[in-house]
């Protein structure tokens, strides 16, 4: 039976796709080797809330989400996270990658609110809830680390399991030697009871060639022995 992998929710944008709000994306090539381990799930907030790409980039003020041109966007960053949530629920994720410095998605930095190229502590409204709610949330500097972690782990779990089977494959090895030689040994010991003096490879005595004496006097069986009827009269 094959186990299912283990699911992670990531930015969509991370992994290719043209979800980024000027129509771009944020490709980072070495989470794909994620794939190697998990299941990846991408998932847009800002889509999936509602709003088109490209958009106007937004950037959140407290509770708040504002776009560029002074639109309030707020219920679409909340339905998009919202989603994201059910979806972890539904899947069983318990891991999500965020974009960092991103509105939905930010989980340590978020631009302040002025769109003036200025970042500040903070968590976008995605990752709020996820994390909120149980999910663990990793930036992708944060996943490049923990890949290789787990590619490290790997790589030591595989050596130890090959020493184990050296090890066992060796101790196989020794146990044929020695229940061979015992084998060996043993055979030898028939050999030397049934060839030397005794009884023979075919179970006959080896005085069966001699003639055979009587216990009186060691005559030969079948000799004629001296008529000892009456002596005749004189």
């Amino acid at each position: 039976m094959i186990c299912p992998m283990e699911k992670i929710l990531v930015s969509a944008c991370l992994l290719g796709e043209k979800t980024k709000y000027d129509g771009g994306d944020n490709l980072v090539e070495e989470l794909k080797g994620l794939l190697e381990f998990f299941e990846l799930v991408p998932f847009c907030p800002e889509i999936e809330g509602g709003l088109p790409c490209p958009r106007v980039p937004a950037e959140r003020k407290g509770n708040w989400v504002i776009n560029k041109d002074g639109v309030d966007v707020t219920e679409q960053y909340r339905e998009g996270a919202e989603k994201a949530l059910r979806l972890c629920k539904l899947l069983g994720i318990e891991l999500a990658i965020l974009k960092q410095g991103s509105p939905s998605c930010g989980s340590k930095e978020i631009y302040d609110g002025y769109f003036r190229d200025r970042k500040i502590a903070g968590k976008g409204v995605t990752a709020a809830l996820l994390s909120g709610n149980g999910v663990r949330v990793m930036d992708e500097e944060e996943a490049i680390a923990f890949l290789n972690k787990k590619v490290e782990w790997q790589k030591t779990h595989k050596e130890i399991v090959e020493k184990k089977l050296e090890a066992k494959a060796e101790k196989e090895r020794k146990a044929a030697e020695r229940k061979a030689k015992l084998e060996a040994k043993r055979s030898s010991f028939r050999g030397k009871k049934t060839g030397g003096k005794g009884y023979g490879s075919h179970g006959r005595s080896s005085h069966q060639g001699e003639r055979k004496f009587s216990s009186r006097g060691r005559k030969p069986y079948g000799a004629k022995r001296p008529y000892k009827g009456k002596k005749e009269s004189e």
